[in-house]
């Protein structure tokens, strides 16, 4: 997985887990298909939903998230909650989702 993927999905997975159970400002709580990663890049909906559903899987069963955290340094569980959230998804992102990330990144975007 290159470095464009696990940044889009550090920023739109492991701060949710963090935050697992916490609602937005107007009571609602996240949905799995609403996060920045699928607004970002459609494309990466499915496997965004598929990494939601493991990350509350393992929130739920207190591997990762606040409960979870060892250390004293909050970066260094987002970055272990989020590699095990990703090894836990068995399905890699589509072609069209990682064409979307790179795009983005390398700034294809800008000036569009």
């Amino acid at each position: 997985m290159n470095l464009s993927v696990i940044i889009a999905l550090a920023l739109s997975v492991a701060v949710p887990a963090f935050a697992q159970g916490q609602n937005r400002p107007n009571g609602s709580a996240q949905r799995d298909s609403d996060n920045v990663l699928s607004a970002m890049f459609p494309a990466c909906t499915a496997f965004s939903d598929a990494m939601d559903d493991k990350s509350r899987d393992l929130v739920r069963d207190g591997k990762i998230g606040l409960k979870a955290c060892q250390s004293r340094d909050y970066l260094e569980c987002v970055k272990t909650d989020t590699q095990k959230i990703r090894c836990a998804v068995t399905t890699a992102p589509p072609a069209e989702c990682l064409a979307q990330i790179t795009a983005f990144v390398q700034g294809k975007i800008c000036g569009a």
